[in-house]
């Protein structure tokens, strides 16, 4: 959710201001994701590409469904 409120932010702000020179591209994003330490972050790694697809309201539905599937499990 932090993530999806972060992503609308800087679409508003990039939108605002007109500077798209500090926002990233999905492609951007997915190599940042696979580059991090994946002893670190395996999650974040390994899903990489489900992480950064459809839009936005496309990725808070994925990461809601997700999060509330992981809580139905315990």
């Amino acid at each position: 959710m932090a993530a999806y409120c972060l992503e609308t932010s800087i679409a508003h702000q990039r939108s605002a201001h007109d500077d798209a020179a500090w926002v990233l591209d999905r492609d951007e994003l997915q190599r940042r994701f696979t580059a991090l330490p994946a002893e670190t972050f395996p999650h974040t790694t390994r899903h990489a590409a489900e992480l950064t697809a459809g839009e936005g309201h496309d990725r808070f539905d994925f990461t809601l469904a997700l999060m509330i599937d992981g809580l139905a499990h315990r």
